[in-house]
């Protein structure tokens, strides 16, 4: 489901991760839901996707989901959920060792301890 309107999130003001894991946990059922049967490439970003593991198979995904993981999700007829493929970061083996595999400020920019709000 989208934002509120009144939402007013922005930079080192967040949206909790309890209301993003609901809202991406509520977003997998109902796409599930309207086109059941089919297949649907959906994208989002590591943590929302975490987040969808985490919420619909009750676990987290043994590896870290960094910005360009893979995740796939199927839902069975009875409605539970797999994820046969989970924070698969395969892609990036053809980098060298000396090419970085995520920008400098992500481990700052996940931590929130790091993030100073902005004055309004």
């Amino acid at each position: 489901e989208p934002l509120p309107q009144s939402a007013t999130y922005q930079w080192g003001e967040f949206e909790d991760e309890a209301s993003l894991a609901e809202r991406i946990r509520s977003a997998m059922v109902g796409i599930a839901e309207r086109y059941a049967g089919e297949s649907v490439l959906t994208c989002s970003h590591g943590g929302p996707c975490e987040a969808a593991h985490t919420k619909l198979l009750g676990e987290k995904a043994t590896k870290n989901a960094g910005y360009t993981a893979l995740y796939i999700f199927t839902r069975s007829k009875d409605g539970g959920w797999d994820a046969p493929v989970a924070a698969d970061q395969s892609h990036l083996e053809a980098l060298s060792s000396s090419e970085p595999r995520s920008g400098p400020n992500d481990l700052a920019e996940q931590s929130r301890e790091n993030v100073q709000s902005r004055p309004r």
